[in-house]
């Protein structure tokens, strides 16, 4: 017997799951892996306009799941921040809700322009989280990271993230009121639901896989280098040096990856070759599969990919998550894929002659 998908949705804090049942069309969620915040939409039928039209700024939160296969998952917890109403005379009225991972009208985005002197990133960053009305937690290795000097320049606490996350190697993301900060490439510590490892495993005809299509390059040879280099100043000798860190796993790549723009220290500089090096290793690969609905599945989990064929069956990064509810095609979850591994990419069967 078939499963039965399930919701459930709360909106300013009111449970909505009943009323929203025989009207909803579509129900979409992204999580991203911090470049973009997480998303929601969801359509609504709204013959005759009935709907009492939500608030911008309403709470909003979607579990998923399957009736009798462990139940519901929350994949969202956010704000709205825009209804949207369309209609025409052959499909009548809809009404979209759509909600962000955190407060758009909130400080968030407001510039800030301030600095802080021989401190943590932890530190630091904590200060500018409360200046924008947030908390701030980095894992441990990236929270020490110290700096003689940080500064943001009249850029939001969403940019200072985005751009210090870049420049140390990490992923930046802010849920609700509470921003996070951890190293590219590792799971999300802050779910604290293991390590978010997915499995898509096509089947042989008896309904046992649990994917549905797939769309994968294995291999991608413009993101692959051989090194990572950085300049950096060297103030006690008053000389210009460079860190230069080896890539692994690149194959024949023969290109070294320079940073464009020479760090303060060497610290930096180090800190910025090991970020070029997660960057050139999590691109080496790319694709899209969508399988059953998994509300479990996370960005920067992983992907196990298996029955698709050699070369390409293996463990990937995921980079993003979009899980969508219809009526039509019921509840499917796709998952953005980087980061090639477990022999991903390599077809180790003899050849042939």
């Amino acid at each position: 017997m078939l499963d039965e998908a399930i919701f459930e949705i709360s909106g300013a804090g009111i449970d909505v799951t009943e009323r929203f049942n025989p009207i909803l069309q579509h129900l979409q969620v992204e999580d991203h892996s911090g470049e973009t915040t997480d998303k929601a939409a969801i359509t609504l039928s709204d013959k005759n306009g009935e709907i009492l039209l939500p608030k911008v700024g309403d709470s909003l939160s979607i579990m998923l799941g399957w009736r009798t296969a462990g139940g519901l998952t929350q994949v969202f917890n956010g704000i709205v921040d825009a209804v949207i109403s369309r209609g025409s005379r052959t499909a009548g009225r809809e009404l979209t809700i759509s909600a962000h991972g955190f407060d758009t009208e909130g400080k968030a985005k407001e510039p800030l322009e301030f600095h802080k002197d021989k401190a943590s990133l932890q530190d630091f960053m904590s200060e500018a989280a409360g200046k924008a009305g947030l908390s701030f937690q980095a894992q441990s290795k990236v929270g020490a990271i110290n700096r003689d000097y940080w500064a943001a320049g009249t850029e939001s606490f969403i940019h200072l993230g985005q751009r210090l996350a870049h420049e140390v190697g990490a992923v930046f993301k802010i849920e609700g009121s509470q921003a996070y900060m951890w190293p590219l490439n590792t799971p999300f510590y802050g779910v604290g639901a293991g390590d978010g490892t997915i499995r898509a495993t096509w089947g042989q005809g008896d309904g046992s896989g649990n994917l549905i299509e797939w769309d994968i390059a294995p291999i991608v040879g413009r993101p692959r280098f051989n090194q990572a280099r950085t300049r950096y100043f060297d103030h006690t000798k008053a000389t210009w040096n460079e860190i230069a860190q080896a890539i692994g796993g690149m194959g024949n790549a023969a290109a070294a990856h320079t940073h464009r723009q020479p760090r303060a220290d060497q610290a930096e500089a180090s800190d910025t070759s090991g970020a070029n090096d997660a960057v050139s290793t999590r691109e080496a690969g790319t694709g899209i599969v969508k399988i059953r609905g998994e509300p479990a599945a996370r960005s920067e989990g992983s992907c196990i990919v298996s029955g698709v064929r050699a070369g390409v069956d293996g463990s990937y990064r995921i980079d993003g998550v979009r899980h969508e509810l219809t009526r039509s095609a019921g509840f499917l979850t796709s998952l953005e894929l980087k980061q090639p591994g477990g022999g991903a990419g390599t077809d180790s069967r003899p050849v042939v002659p």
